[in-house]
């Protein structure tokens, strides 16, 4: 299973830092990754399923930690970069809300393509890419 988890975590990283692309503004880049994250993971909707069941199953998970840390790094980067420009707030720790985002990300991931919410994938990562955005948009006083 972890070769399964490292091909997906290859995919989904590629396609995230592509659609990053560096000429766009913060918040469009950040959008653009998680969108595209969340899309390439539904390409793996069946490698989600085996994983999630060899956890139910022998408790034998890959190590999600080592898997999700150049997400992390990524992020993390992002973060920093839109604090810099004044495009995310200030009052974030970009370490502890990459590791939220990307959980989030990966856990919408299993909610769309295992577990089927009651409204569109259109609609929900409409408002994941939202919830994102909003949480990490300079504050207005």
């Amino acid at each position: 299973m972890p070769a399964l988890a490292q091909q997906m975590r290859e995919h989904v990283l590629q396609a995230a830092r592509e659609a990053a692309g560096p000429k766009r503004s913060m918040p469009a880049r950040i959008k653009a990754m998680v969108e595209a994250g969340l899309t390439e993971m539904g390409k793996f909707q069946d490698v989600l399923g085996i994983l999630q069941a060899g956890l139910a199953v022998s408790g034998d998970a890959p190590d999600w930690e080592a898997l999700s840390q150049p997400f992390y790094k990524v992020v993390e980067d992002e973060i920093r970069d839109g604090m810099a420009r004044g495009a995310v707030t200030d009052e974030v720790d970009p370490a502890v809300c990459a590791r939220l985002v990307v959980n989030l990300v990966g856990t919408a991931a299993e909610d769309c393509y295992l577990f089927s919410p009651p409204v569109g994938l259109d609609h929900y990562r409409r408002q994941l890419v939202g919830f994102v955005l909003r949480a990490l948009a300079p504050l207005t006083r």
